[in-house]
């Protein structure tokens, strides 16, 4: 069985995520003494070179992966469960690896842009509907002192670090910011955008667009509302930038998209 980098089997039209062979640390380092890094700054460039055409239009912002998700995802999350209770080597290892890869990543990016990105995103899912998939002080723990030196480059690179996660990551923020975060690309789960703002007045928000019912479901009565309150919440601080929580996919009605963008402009203005 041949795995890649990811721990996964590198078959093409998985739909997301099919099983992690990270098990043991033979897999591991088997993956390890075969990984090659590859120069990627044409591409980076390529795609900033897109963004800054289409950034009058829309807020695109560069992005890469992160070490939490891609972690349990490689060990299929059975196996991630027990290394994590029992803290293992194995855990551990995955942890470093993981990271110095997310290290790699963030740096050719800055060495192919500079600081044209402005922004760089993380993505990283640390939490699912409701509440976080990690505790705060684990991944404060385990993770944390990680994160905080690729924000540090990101910052050092004169960008602003952020990170994409689906759930309600309320419980998350302080330690987010404690490493250098300073916002979130996502907000769903039933997280509450006055709370948010009147806690975390520096940290920006990015998202809060229910794409689990308004959007999709909505009417465009009910979709401008759902725009209006947001705006009425968090618009006057600066620190928002609207969108939809995680993704707008293809069974979204697109007149739906629109009616958001639409309410977004109306009532996006200061």
């Amino acid at each position: 069985m041949l795995v890649g980098w990811n721990g996964q089997p590198p078959v093409i039209k998985l739909d997301y995520y099919k099983k992690g062979y990270f098990v043991n640390i033979e897999n591991l380092d088997k993956v390890r003494e075969t990984m090659l890094k590859v120069d990627d700054s044409e591409r980076i460039r390529s795609s900033m070179d897109h963004f800054e055409m289409i950034s009058p239009y829309i807020f695109p912002v560069i992005e890469t992966g992160g070490i939490f998700d891609t972690l349990w995802q490689s060990m299929g999350f059975k196996n991630f469960s027990y290394h994590y209770r029992k803290n293992t080597k194995l855990y551990r290892e995955l942890i470093k690896y993981f990271a110095e890869l997310t290290f790699i990543r963030v740096q050719s990016i800055i060495d192919a842009t500079g600081d044209r990105a402005g922004v760089l995103n993380i993505n990283d899912d640390i939490a699912f509907k409701g509440r976080p998939m990690i505790s705060p002080e684990r991944w404060m723990q385990d993770i944390g002192k990680y994160y905080k030196e690729i924000c540090s480059i990101i910052s050092d690179a004169g960008m602003k670090a952020t990170t994409h996660t689906d759930g309600d990551i309320t419980d998350m923020v302080p330690y987010l910011q404690r490493v250098g975060f300073q916002g979130v690309q996502g907000w769903e789960g039933g997280a509450d955008p006055f709370f948010i703002n009147e806690n975390y007045p520096n940290f920006v928000i990015n998202g809060f667009g229910d794409i689990s019912q308004v959007i999709p479901f909505g009417s465009k009565e009910e979709i401008f509302n759902h725009v209006k309150e947001l705006m009425d919440i968090l618009k006057e601080n600066r620190h928002f930038i609207i969108g939809p929580s995680t993704v707008i996919y293809e069974g979204i009605p697109f007149e739906n998209v629109e009616y958001f963008i639409e309410a977004s402009i109306r009532y996006g203005k200061y």
